[in-house]
């Protein structure tokens, strides 16, 4: 058995035929690489958008009430805001290198099988 298993590499990678530059096949999976890359920053795109959305929305709510309050009322609430801004900030910044590190890892695997 353990004799065996080397060979089916063998043969597996023996088998693969790469597309010439400039034939349908290369053309047919160069776009589908592209296609794939697009999707992926399409959604890395889309979820930045989104979480800066909410940033944006966290700023406005967190600023209207300010002028309203006094000196040291005012000090805590730009405090709570720079600490729940850093979060978001982490949280963003978390996620954006997830999705980075899921096109990259896409990208590779589309490498590989291509």
């Amino acid at each position: 058995m353990s004799q065996q298993e080397p060979s089916k590499r063998n043969k597996k990678s023996k088998n693969k035929t790469f597309a010439k530059p400039g034939s349908l096949s290369f053309l047919a999976n160069k776009k589908r690489r592209l296609l794939t890359t697009n999707e992926i920053v399409q959604a890395i795109e889309c979820e930045k958008g989104h979480l800066l959305k909410l940033i944006g929305v966290q700023q406005l709510s967190l600023e209207q009430p300010i002028e309203e309050l006094h000196f040291e009322d005012q000090v805590q609430m730009n405090l709570s805001f720079l600490k729940q801004m850093t979060n978001l900030k982490n949280k963003v910044t978390y996620k954006l290198r997830n999705l980075l590190n899921v096109s990259m890892i896409s990208n590779y695997i589309s490498c590989i099988f291509l």
